[in-house]
């Protein structure tokens, strides 16, 4: 596998090492699926029965800027590709040969506050600066 875990061999992995567990089963849009809550974070998968594990549908119950809510991602259609040959589908600058990419920590925090506005907290969003003992 070349050291890239699918996401039914996450979860798996996740269920092996008690990170996660199988808390019985549920029928989403007609499909039998396994609900598999996670131990360190607030999400549920429920991911299809036939032994595929393919996901049919996640809740988180945190949401990206940390207010408690829900979000609920339905899984329609499922399909991995393989990662050899396939990497200018994920890679930005592939997709998008004029986009200009900011790695910058100042440029994070300008993206966050322009796509989660007066939803961030202060401390988020301050910049720290660590300074080594000389």
């Amino acid at each position: 596998m070349h050291g890239v875990l699918t996401f039914a061999d996450e979860l798996r992995q996740q269920l092996a090492s008690g990170q996660a567990r199988v808390d019985g089963h549920a029928t989403i849009d007609g499909r039998d699926t396994i609900k598999i809550v996670l131990a360190y974070i607030s999400t549920t998968s429920y991911v299809a029965a036939d032994g595929s594990y393919a996901p049919v549908e996640q809740v988180e119950g945190v949401t990206p800027t940390g207010k408690v809510g829900t979000t609920t991602m339905v899984y329609h259609a499922y399909q991995e590709l393989p990662a050899s040959g396939n990497g200018d589908l994920l890679s930005l600058t592939a997709r998008h040969p004029t986009a200009t990419v900011d790695n910058s920590p100042a440029g994070y925090r300008a993206a966050i506050a322009r796509l989660f506005p007066g939803q961030m907290s202060a401390p988020l969003l301050r910049s720290r600066s660590v300074s080594a003992a000389r």
